[in-house]
């Protein structure tokens, strides 16, 4: 998805490995991204249940469910955790905040209409 809009700004053929490689990742980074989210949402639901248990859960079974998913949550940490090694990957550099149209944006903000 990232990849396809990547080779269609660079439709003149100029498209380095470094860039391909780039926007891979970025995919696999997006991906990451909406796996945490689901489960955010997943986890967030198991929560509630666990913190308004219904009629028929055994306080046994509240204790059971609360250290799954709190085995859950440590794997979920992990994950993430490489997760932010993959993004050091691909994050912008510093270099593209001085490019010319960064500096250019800059230097418009600082104009006062009277």
């Amino acid at each position: 998805m990232l990849l396809q809009v990547h080779d269609e700004l660079y439709f003149d053929g100029k498209v380095t490995i470094e860039q391909k490689s780039r926007f891979a990742h970025l995919d696999l980074y997006n991906l990451y991204l909406q796996e945490l989210e689901q489960w955010n949402k997943d986890g967030r639901q198991r929560m509630d249940d666990l913190l308004k248990p219904g009629a028929n859960l055994l306080p046994e079974e509240r204790v059971m469910y609360t250290m799954e998913l709190q085995s859950d949550i440590e794997a979920q940490i992990e994950k993430r955790t490489k997760h932010e090694e993959l993004w050091s990957k691909v994050e912008p550099k510093e270099k593209a905040e001085e490019s010319e149209p960064a500096q250019v944006r800059g230097t418009t903000e600082k104009i006062k209409f009277s």
